[in-house]
């Protein structure tokens, strides 16, 4: 498998104090090797996977393809990547449970979405909001509504 987001994760600047070290992803009061994570999202999808996504799932990120062709960067491995970026640079996301991110955040789409690579713009939608805070939510309630607001 390939993670070409992981790479960049230690770049990213923290909007708080990170809770844990940026080679790992915040649960709670639990820090995990974000590798561990990606391999735990990659294989939720790929065994809940909607039917008819099964014939794109190699165009998607799911599978083998020559990695020449870059197809093996799909909106579904790159969303994960993106997901684990946010569970990390966002001080409220690391109250998510696990089981509640691999569930709403990680998928790619939801039922008929289109299969297009959104996590970039709603994430610089989001940096844009918060460029104005002096002080950003550390709590999800907050976050939404602020966001939201």
């Amino acid at each position: 498998m390939k993670y070409p987001s992981l790479l960049l994760l230690s770049a990213v600047p923290r909007l708080a104090t990170a809770s844990c070290p940026a080679t790992q992803v915040p649960f709670g009061a639990t820090c995990t090797n974000a590798t561990t994570i990606y391999t735990s999202a990659y294989n939720y999808l790929l065994d809940n996977m909607p039917s008819y996504d099964l014939t794109n799932m190699n165009s998607l990120g799911f599978g083998s393809l020559d990695t020449a062709d870059g197809l093996d960067d799909g909106v579904g491995t790159v969303g994960i990547n993106n997901a684990i970026a946010a569970k990390q640079l966002y001080p409220w996301a690391s109250t998510v449970p696990e089981d509640v991110w691999l569930e709403y955040v990680v998928p790619y789409a939801h039922v008929n979405e289109g299969r297009t690579n959104w996590r970039p713009v709603l994430r610089d939608a989001v940096d844009y909001i918060l460029a104005d805070i002096a002080v950003p939510p550390n709590n999800i309630k907050d976050a939404v509504n602020l966001i939201n607001g």
